[in-house]
């Protein structure tokens, strides 16, 4: 399964957008040393999340539902597999 690394992406996403992070400092109503922590955090409380992506005017959020999404289709097919083995060892012969 594919791991989110949430501060890289916000990151990024400042970048594309050629912003600054004494201006994200700024918005979000923190220090500039805050910014460079959310930067390194794998992940974040939501309540955060939702303040950057209104900041930014991104959905960080989708990037967890397709993840989710991922594991559970993986999951699904899976589940799918298994109750075929079980009905074909289970079935009588």
């Amino acid at each position: 399964m594919s791991e989110i690394h949430i501060g890289s992406l916000i990151k990024g996403e400042l970048k594309r957008q050629e912003r600054t992070i004494t201006w994200l400092a700024h918005k979000l109503y923190c220090d500039r040393s805050n910014v460079y922590d959310i930067f390194r955090r794998k992940s974040i409380d939501t309540d955060l999340l939702l303040r950057i992506s209104q900041v930014l005017n991104h959905d960080f959020f989708q990037y967890y539902c397709i993840l989710y999404n991922e594991v559970t289709a993986c999951g699904n097919l899976a589940r799918k597999n298994f109750v075929e083995y079980l009905e074909d060892t289970l079935s009588p012969q």
